[in-house]
């Protein structure tokens, strides 16, 4: 029997059960939430690494947010961080 994802849960129930997460998760640190575009972006980024690489999709999904539960990872440290970019 083969799993649906790396999981047994395929990439886009994944990727739709994060969303709450994903939607609302960085005005807690005082900076805008993920933006719907770049929600969109990773979600085709990751697919696109799936398949240059041939990793699952949800093991690669997995491994990002292992450590946030945002895509724009807060930092204390302002040197090198977006908010440090002179055009951020």
């Amino acid at each position: 029997m083969a799993l649906d994802g790396f999981f047994g849960v395929s990439f886009d129930t994944m990727f739709t059960n994060n969303m709450p997460n994903l939607n609302a998760s960085c005005t807690q640190w005082g900076v805008p939430d993920d933006s719907q575009q770049e929600i969109a972006d990773v979600q085709n980024g990751i697919q696109q690494i799936a398949n240059d690489t041939g990793v699952d999709a949800s093991y690669i999904l997995a491994i990002m947010r292992r450590g946030e539960s945002r895509l724009r990872p807060r930092s204390d440290n302002k040197l090198g961080s977006k908010e440090s970019w002179p055009d951020a």
